[in-house]
């Protein structure tokens, strides 16, 4: 059994419960890498995305080749996980 790839968390401003949220999605896939969408991400957001455990942080809603980029970006630097 495998691991997942990658994940991605659909957020709106990252309010404290989102934070929560964001890190539970965080632990429950460790190691995958998470990206992380927000409408009209601020500096802190972005800042607190990538404390919380997000590997990169796009703007909603994302253009398809920007997402997909991104995710051909973070599942290349990630180990596989193996069992």
């Amino acid at each position: 059994m495998r691991g997942a790839a990658a994940g991605i968390f659909d957020g709106s401003d990252l309010s404290e419960n989102e934070c929560e949220e964001l890190h539970d999605l965080v632990v429950a896939l460790h190691p995958a890498p998470i990206i992380v969408l927000l409408a009209f991400p601020r500096i802190d957001q972005y800042e607190r995305a990538l404390s919380v455990g997000a590997t990169a942080v796009l703007s909603k809603p994302p253009a398809v080749e920007d997402l997909f980029w991104e995710l051909d970006r973070v599942v290349g630097e990630t180990p596989t996980v193996r069992s």
